[in-house]
Protein backbone atom coordinates (compact mmCIF):
# COMPACT_ATOMS: atom_id res chain seq x y z
CA UNK A 1 0.00 0.00 0.00
CA UNK A 2 1.05 3.68 -0.11
CA UNK A 3 2.41 5.68 2.93
CA UNK A 4 -0.12 8.24 1.97
CA UNK A 5 -3.36 5.79 1.78
CA UNK A 6 -3.99 6.36 5.07
CA UNK A 7 -7.26 4.66 5.12
CA UNK A 8 -5.28 1.82 4.15
CA UNK A 9 -3.66 2.19 7.06
CA UNK A 10 -5.61 2.57 9.60
CA UNK A 11 -7.17 -0.72 7.99
CA UNK A 12 -4.54 -3.01 8.42
CA UNK A 13 -3.60 -1.19 11.85
CA UNK A 14 -7.19 -2.19 13.27
CA UNK A 15 -6.47 -5.89 12.12
CA UNK A 16 -3.31 -6.20 14.23
CA UNK A 17 -0.86 -5.24 10.76
CA UNK A 18 2.29 -3.50 11.41
CA UNK A 19 4.76 -2.30 9.09
CA UNK A 20 7.54 -4.25 8.04
CA UNK A 21 9.26 -2.61 5.25
CA UNK A 22 9.32 0.80 3.22
CA UNK A 23 10.38 1.43 -0.09
CA UNK A 24 10.20 3.68 -2.67
CA UNK A 25 7.41 3.39 -5.10
CA UNK A 26 8.88 2.48 -8.57
CA UNK A 27 7.41 4.24 -11.61
CA UNK A 28 4.66 3.02 -13.34
CA UNK A 29 5.92 1.14 -16.69
CA UNK A 30 9.13 2.29 -15.71
CA UNK A 31 7.82 6.10 -16.90
CA UNK A 32 8.97 8.98 -13.83
CA UNK A 33 6.21 11.05 -15.33
CA UNK A 34 3.71 8.61 -14.80
CA UNK A 35 4.64 8.85 -10.84
CA UNK A 36 3.74 12.16 -8.78
CA UNK A 37 6.07 13.08 -5.81
CA UNK A 38 8.67 10.31 -4.50
CA UNK A 39 5.79 8.19 -2.91
CA UNK A 40 6.64 5.10 -0.72
CA UNK A 41 5.67 1.94 -0.16
CA UNK A 42 4.63 0.11 2.74
CA UNK A 43 4.25 -3.54 3.44
CA UNK A 44 2.03 -4.96 6.27
CA UNK A 45 2.59 -8.40 7.99
CA UNK A 46 1.00 -9.98 11.20
CA UNK A 47 3.32 -10.75 14.08
CA UNK A 48 3.22 -14.53 14.53
CA UNK A 49 -0.15 -16.33 14.14
CA UNK A 50 -2.72 -13.08 14.67
CA UNK A 51 -3.20 -12.82 11.14
CA UNK A 52 -7.74 -12.05 11.34
CA UNK A 53 -8.96 -15.34 10.05
CA UNK A 54 -10.83 -15.37 6.81
CA UNK A 55 -15.16 -16.17 7.89
CA UNK A 56 -16.44 -18.71 5.06
CA UNK A 57 -19.86 -18.83 6.51
CA UNK A 58 -19.82 -22.37 7.89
Amino acid sequence: MLEQNTAARQFYRALGGICVEKAPVPPPGGVPARLHGAPDMLRVAWPGTSFPARRTGR
